[in-house]
């Protein structure tokens, strides 16, 4: 038995419960669940939503990266820690000589974070996006 692959279009949720792009549960034809796909677009713009990347470096993702989400495992987390991964630079926090990125959060505001990437820090603490320069 040949097992097919189904795909079934879903949207995804940003802030303010708010659709911000589409993604594809992926199945097995035997109903095995896979997880869920983010093309690239989907990953810019749950990135973006995040607040928590340089937008110079989200449009940059290339055209042809996708991020699966494996069951079980949050979006909303599991997608800006693709970015992490791939050296992204983010917002985070500074903590007693450690740097760890901040999580998504819709009701915590990252007032005092640096920046970083592959965990090293890259400039003292800022306030907010526009004063980031790098």
């Amino acid at each position: 038995m040949t097992l097919q692959l189904h795909e079934i279009e879903v949207d995804i949720h940003g802030k303010n419960d708010a659709v911000i792009t589409r993604a594809s549960r992926l199945y097995y034809s035997d109903g095995c669940y896979i997880g869920i796909s983010f093309p690239p677009d989907a990953v810019r713009a749950v990135l973006h939503d995040t607040n928590l990347f340089l937008p110079s470096e989200i449009d940059a993702w290339p055209s042809d990266d996708s991020v699966l989400v494996p069951p079980g495992t949050s979006s909303c987390h599991r997608v800006p820690a693709a970015a992490v991964l791939r050296g992204y630079t983010y917002k985070a926090e500074y903590w007693r000589g450690t740097v760890e990125p901040c999580l998504v959060n819709d009701e915590r505001v990252y007032t005092g974070f640096v920046w970083a990437r592959n965990g090293e820090l890259l400039e003292g603490p800022v306030q907010n996006m526009e004063q980031a320069k790098l």
